[in-house]
């Protein structure tokens, strides 16, 4: 009977390492999966690229549309006659001069174009405060379409 209770001890020791494994392998895939590092908070950083790519993309075809359509009407490419095109155009939400500069809203992301008709710097997601303050003097507002 000892060898009984002994066999039955053993069991029950192996079964609790056995749970407390368990957990510390369940603890450190939630941390791997929610963590700042984890899978979430990093296919967030991915979605958030893919969306910049993608009105990079959206913008950079608009502009050689527009290009395209001012050679057939025999204009220039300035930025005053992008303007005008801009203006009509229903994807843009805003279009904004700065100086020799266009500011164009798409969705809920900004992106500036210089007189080269390029884009200049990375596109950036819209806060209205932050446009307005930092070119206030320069910065006029030419359409908002709802």
């Amino acid at each position: 009977m000892i060898k009984i209770n002994e066999e039955k001890a053993v069991t029950l020791v192996a079964l609790i390492i056995t749970i407390i494994l368990i957990f510390i392998l369940g603890a450190v895939s939630l941390y791997f999966a929610i963590g700042d590092g984890g899978i979430i908070s990093k296919s967030k950083q991915g979605i958030s690229a893919y969306k910049e790519k993608s009105i990079r993309e959206q913008v950079e075809l608009k502009l050689t549309d527009w290009k395209m359509k001012l050679l057939n009407d025999n204009k220039d490419s300035t930025i005053n006659n992008i303007l005008n095109i801009a203006k009509n155009d229903s994807e843009i939400k805003q279009v904004m001069k700065n100086g020799n500069n266009l500011i164009l809203i798409i969705d809920e992301y900004q992106c500036e174009i210089n007189n080269n008709l390029e884009i200049i710097g990375n596109i950036s997601i819209y806060n209205p405060e932050t446009a307005i303050t930092k070119t206030t003097q320069s910065l006029e507002f030419c359409t908002i379409k709802r």
